[in-house]
């Protein structure tokens, strides 16, 4: 253990419902969540669209759309995307994904699908109530359990013939690929329905999913399957910080947090700096691990419109090549550096990569930190 690994990490304050699924996945993920260590890969467009849908779509079941019309709410989501991407300006790692109409694949077409499912929720008899959104900066009220070891914000609780059911908006893909419930959203949802026993003193009657295209989803469960995964959650998280106290004090290993697998590395933001992540990969490369190269480059040349071509010496003797590289993405990186470049997108010539808004490169001298960084659009 390096002195850096041990101030990058803190102790995981409680288990938030949404990071669930994360933390089962990958102690050390939350662990750098936990210190506030800076992420080191952009937020992916989708996710993006996923915060701004998520916010609009709570709104729309709170009644703030109440009244309007399919074009008045055409005009509301306008102005939350704008008011959205003015913030992302100032934010390094995020800037380069401005416009998301043109990096998030399908924004048009989701764009309608949420509009049209918040037109479905809103009702028609009355005006519209004040909006929670980004334009007024109101937060969500948290939920937390009596002993404060599970925290987590709920979109809708909400009383159906003197029982309570909770309603969780999403706008992804709540299915997996055998057409079932995808297992982290489960989790959160058992967790949610923990949350409201700890509040009300009895269990929601109705755990349901409202997804961005289709009807919603009941979800069935047990109110003892609930109270089994809550205390197992919390034997997780005292766990996971007693390890934590020991890698913070020198007693353990960073990497003995980590549990790298396809799964819970793809849409890591810190696996750049992960060596767990980049053993694994080398231990199995022929598994389906994320757009990511790492070697030693061997030439930088300047190509037509500005852009590079970088060639990558790879530590099993591939050679690689990085097209469509911004000058600002390359600062200080030379021939003989040792480089990261993840998120890339793949040609299909073998080891052949092209440069995508989400890109990102580090650039390392010998087994030391990070010298350079960059992104480009």
């Amino acid at each position: 253990m390096t002195g850096s690994e041990s101030v990058r990490i803190a102790p995981i304050k409680s288990v938030s419902p949404s990071k669930a699924d994360a933390l089962l996945g990958c102690r050390l993920s939350e662990a750098f969540r936990a210190a506030g260590t800076v992420h080191q890969l952009p937020t992916h467009p989708k996710a993006h669209f996923g915060v701004l849908a998520h916010a609009f779509l709570r709104d729309a079941a709170r009644g703030a759309f109440n009244g309007l019309s399919v074009a008045e709410i055409r005009v509301e989501w306008r102005i939350v995307v704008e008011a959205y991407e003015e913030k992302l300006k100032r934010v390094p790692f995020d800037c380069a994904v401005i416009p998301l109409l043109r990096t998030c694949d399908d924004f048009e077409v989701n764009a309608y699908r949420l509009i049209a499912a918040a037109s479905r929720l809103a009702a028609t008899s009355n005006r519209p109530r004040e909006r929670t959104s980004f334009r007024s900066g109101a937060v969500e009220v948290e939920n937390v359990s009596r002993d404060g070891q599970i925290v987590g914000r709920l979109d809708r609780i909400t009383w159906e013939d003197g029982e309570l059911a909770v309603t969780d908006v999403k706008t992804g893909q709540v299915n997996d690929s055998e057409g079932k419930l995808r297992a982290g959203l489960k989790i959160q949802l058992l967790l949610y329905s923990y949350l409201v026993h700890e509040q009300f003193g009895r269990w929601p009657k109705t755990l349901r999913v409202l997804p961005l295209h289709g009807e919603p989803i009941t979800v069935p469960f047990a109110p003892v399957e609930a109270q089994e995964l809550a205390e197992r959650m919390k034997a997780i998280l005292i766990d996971a910080n007693q390890l934590i106290a020991n890698v913070r004090a020198g007693r353990a290993n960073e990497s003995e947090l980590a549990s790298p697998s396809v799964e819970s590395c793809r849409f890591c933001r810190y696996r750049p700096s992960c060596e767990s992540y980049w053993e694994a990969r080398r231990g199995s490369p022929q598994a389906c691990w994320a757009r990511d190269v790492s070697g030693v480059v061997i030439t930088r040349k300047l190509i037509g419109g500005g852009f590079h071509v970088l060639e990558i010496h790879g530590a099993e003797g591939e050679t690689m090549i990085v097209r469509g590289i911004r000058e600002s993405a390359l600062v200080e990186i030379a021939s003989g550096m040792a480089v990261r470049i993840c998120d890339l997108k793949g040609e299909r010539a073998a080891n052949v990569y092209s440069w995508r808004s989400t890109s990102y490169v580090w650039a390392r001298e010998g087994r030391g930190g990070l010298i350079a960084g960059g992104e480009g659009n």
